[in-house]
Parts: structure tokens; C-alpha cells; sequence
């Protein structure tokens, strides 16, 4: 019985002894690692760069970010207006990882399973907020899968989306949308050789309305200016627009109503080398996005654009180049 008690008690000797050594290494290592601190995601870490788009409350928005070291710079990008603006946006993450961004309202948020979540303050002492969510902006459309390689009537190849349809139609339906300045382009016989339609995919669109893309082949026209009345009251302004390696003319026409507005696009398109020309037409319409609740002023922010409306203008721009 005693050598049996004497062997139980040296065993639990040896237990507490264990137990007291575990935990004074624990406590040393505790004090010595950084593992105590909040464990930061690695994007925190890292610097990056690039789009994020999401919804602030039930409105669409879109932002630039870059992160370089702990500071962070971008713009949130309007999305309302023919000609895109921005708003600058300064900020920081903190250790913990929070992430706050400064411009005409306060973003303060976190990296959540894949994405940035936060709530967007009108003012440090404001207590209106709105949640807003962020991922980072990766269309489909910058994927190869997602064209198809259409050949018009006289050998020209274009790209197009593969849930695009391509058709010819007759040249006296062009330019006969709602916009009655575009009525007026030259539809002449003898330098107006093609004629198509080109419908698009408009998903996940609630405030799009309308679409059509058209596309004129001309012949022997140089500038789109030969194609505008020389006679018309109107003052045409035409715009030059880098798309790829090619210089195309941009010629815009907006209609605004209490509702929305009306928007017609002319691009304008010159091969080198041969006498063959292309006008594309893009008509759209959308709804008024202030009905969707944005938080913004509308004096100071002359209205953001709308995030799914400028995807298609990307499209058809990207459809353009591809000639």
C-alpha cells in the first residue's frame, strides 16, 4: 500500500510540475509574440490597386482604391453625367484592419468574407448612415470567353458578346430613334453602303430601359462632320475618344425628362488606308436614379452615373474598337 501511495503521489508531482512548466512557457510566449494583436487579413498587408463597385444602401457605386502601406487614396466615380467625374478619397487602415476613406462623406469599414462592409456617415458628427458593401470589380466582359467574332457582308470582322445577335437591316430605319437631331445624318444611296442592328444583353439592368446599338458602312467619308447638315441651326460639338490604337469622333445628344433621360451616341470611325467608314449609334434610355434613394446631394453631386449603364457603354466602346 505505501509504495503503491509513494508511486500515485510522485505521479501527480510530476503532473502539477508539468502543468506549472506548460504554463510559464505559455506566459512567456504570450508576452513575447505579436500573436495577441488582431489578426489582419493579408490584403491589409499587402498594397493593391483597382476597381471596387457595390450598393450604398440600395444605390450602385463604384470606387477606385489604392493602398500603399497603410494609406489609402481612390475616387468614387459618378456615374450620371455624358462625361465621368469622380471624387477624390483620402483615408487609412488602422492596425486592426478598419479602413476609413474621407471625400464628401465618410466610408469606415472592414475585409468580410471576400469583400469591404462599413457604413457610409454623411459627417464625423452625422448620425445618418448607410450600410454599403464592396467587391472587388472583375466583369465578365474583360474575359475572351465572352465575345464571339461576327463577319459583316463585305469582310469586316467585329467582336461582339456572344449573347449579342447580329442582323442587316434596310439603311432608311437608320437614325430614326427618338432623338430627332440624329434624323438628320446622311443617308445618301451612294456613300451609305450597310446597314445593321446589334442587340445586347441588358441583365441585371433595373435602371436601363432602352438599348439599340446600329451600325452604318460608309463609303468615301472621311469625317463624321460629312455626315451632319451643313445647313442646321444646331451647333454640333464633336469630341475625339481614344479607343485602343484608334482615334474615333464622338458626337452625344441628351433629351432629359422628369422621369429620366434620353441619350444618342455617334461614333465615328475612319479604317486608314481605304475609303471605308463606320458610324455606330447608340441609343439608351434610363430612369431617374434619384427615385432609388441616393444619399448624395444632388447640388453638390450633379447626380452620379448610373454603375449598370456606363457596363453597357463599356460594351458597345470595347464592340467599336474591336473593328
Amino acid at each position: 500500500m505505501k509504495i503503491a501511495f509513494q508511486g500515485n503521489r510522485k505521479q501527480v508531482l510530476f503532473r502539477a510540475n508539468t502543468g506549472m512548466l506548460v504554463l510559464l512557457v505559455g506566459l512567456m510566449f504570450f508576452m513575447t509574440s505579436p500573436s495577441n494583436k488582431v489578426p489582419v487579413a493579408s490584403w491589409q498587408l499587402d498594397n493593391f490597386e483597382g476597381y471596387f463597385i457595390g450598393h450604398l444602401g440600395h444605390y450602385p457605386i463604384e470606387l477606385y482604391l489604392e493602398k500603399k502601406d497603410q494609406q489609402l487614396s481612390g475616387r468614387y466615380i459618378q456615374r450620371f453625367k455624358s462625361r465621368q467625374r469622380s471624387i477624390e478619397l483620402t483615408g487609412f487602415v488602422e492596425e486592426g484592419g478598419q479602413l476609413h476613406l474621407n471625400g464628401k462623406g465618410i466610408f469606415t469599414g472592414k475585409w468580410t468574407n471576400g469583400q469591404i462592409e462599413g457604413f457610409w456617415y454623411r459627417s464625423a458628427d452625422s448620425k445618418e448612415k448607410y450600410p454599403f458593401t464592396l467587391k472587388r470589380k472583375a466583369p465578365l466582359y474583360y474575359a475572351s470567353d465572352y465575345w464571339i467574332t461576327k463577319k459583316l457582308s463585305d469582310g469586316v470582322q467585329m467582336s461582339i458578346p456572344r449573347e449579342s445577335t447580329l442582323h442587316s437591316t434596310d439603311t432608311s430605319d437608320l437614325f430614326n430613334g427618338r432623338m430627332i437631331r440624329s434624323h438628320s445624318i446622311k443617308k445618301d444611296a451612294q456613300i451609305l453602303n450597310q446597314a445593321y442592328t446589334i442587340q445586347l444583353p441588358v441583365r441585371d439592368s433595373s435602371i436601363v430601359s432602352h438599348l439599340y446599338l446600329e451600325l452604318a458602312v460608309y463609303q468615301g467619308v472621311d469625317s463624321l462632320r460629312q455626315l451632319l447638315p451643313s445647313d442646321s441651326p444646331i451647333s454640333y460639338s464633336v469630341e475625339e475618344l481614344s479607343l485602343d490604337d484608334k482615334t474615333i469622333s464622338l458626337l452625344e445628344f441628351e433629351e432629359g425628362t422628369a422621369s429620366g433621360s434620353y441619350r444618342s451616341k455617334l461614333y465615328f470611325y475612319k479604317q486608314p488606308g481605304n475609303q471605308r467608314s463606320f458610324l455606330f449609334h447608340l441609343f439608351y434610355s434610363y430612369t431617374n436614379p434619384w427615385i432609388y434613394g441616393n444619399p448624395y446631394s444632388k447640388d453638390d453631386y450633379e447626380g452620379p452615373r448610373i454603375t449598370d449603364m456606363n457596363r453597357l457603354v463599356e460594351i458597345v466602346e470595347m464592340i467599336i474598337a474591336s473593328v
